[in-house]
């Protein structure tokens, strides 16, 4: 299950090492390129990646892991999501749900 699209904000989150990058345009351009790297033209040597976690868990209340996400709408959806996009650009067949909440929802 692969690849893992989290924008670390807290170097205490325990997962931080999974993160491609703090900084979402860069999380957003390789995914995009593992996506295509994984899956290729669908043939016998490929396989299905799985966007994951979804959504923000990167953005962790003090870096606690499946904690809560403080962030706004906003940030939510440009940074923690930009990874998504990405990912949804190359095609994405899967997408896993991530522990963590939003604002305890």
């Amino acid at each position: 299950f692969a690849p893992t699209l989290a924008v670390a904000q807290n170097v205490r989150w325990g997962r931080s090492y999974e993160s491609f990058s703090s900084q979402a345009p860069l999380v957003r351009e390789y995914a995009r390129a593992y996506v295509e790297g994984l899956q290729g033209d669908f043939g016998p040597h490929n396989v299905m990646a799985t966007a994951k976690h979804f959504i923000g868990d990167g953005a962790t209340w003090q870096g606690v892991d499946q904690g809560e996400a403080r962030v706004d709408k906003a940030t939510m959806i440009n940074v923690h999501g930009a990874g998504y996009y990405g990912a949804l650009e190359a095609g994405v067949l899967s997408v896993m749900a991530s522990y963590n909440s939003w604002h305890d929802v």
